[in-house]
């Protein structure tokens, strides 16, 4: 219970500073979803039960406050901690070195949702030739920040497990 209420605590927070700050800070379409190392972390570090209805909450929350069709933020989370957990089972995961790589992926992921719901509802759109490099663009950032957002979560859960180690 305690800690599928960090979870939340977590992805309220990343939302948020998704949703307020970084818009301020650069273009929306420059940076990548704060949220995907967050799942990562779940897939990485926690239960399949436990990770994935964290993640499926959280694409629920973060599809509530986005302008998107509804489902879309879950369904990239859903299928972004299902590769990971599944991955996870061939690689050794404690190699920090495959961290970007799996957060590239991803970052990839999510832009396929995306840009795969835009193809599909959308009325004669066409994804134009720019697309690849903001999707370059924020590869770059994923793979430069994600690793440290990763390791920064795992340290905050360790020592919110020590402040409420009494509770259940």
């Amino acid at each position: 219970m305690i800690t599928g209420l960090y979870y939340f605590i977590v992805s309220l927070f990343l939302i948020i500073i998704q949703t307020t700050f970084i818009p301020v800070i650069c273009p929306p379409d420059r940076y990548y979803d704060l949220i995907i190392p967050f799942i990562i972390y779940l897939g990485i570090f926690t239960s399949f039960s436990e990770g994935i209805a964290a993640s499926v909450l959280t694409g629920v929350i973060a599809d509530n406050l986005s302008a998107g069709p509804f489902g879309l933020y879950t369904t990239a989370y859903f299928w972004i901690f299902i590769i990971i957990k599944t991955g996870i089972k061939y690689i050794h995961i404690a190699n920090y070195i495959l961290w970007p790589i799996i957060i590239l992926t991803g970052v990839l992921i999510e832009n396929f949702v995306l840009i795969g719901t835009i193809v599909l509802f959308g009325n004669n759109i066409r994804v134009s030739g720019t697309v690849f490099y903001i999707i370059l663009y924020q590869v770059f950032w994923a793979v430069v920040t994600g690793p440290f957002l990763i390791i920064i979560m795992n340290l905050l859960k360790g020592k919110w497990k020590e402040v409420f180690s009494g509770y259940r």
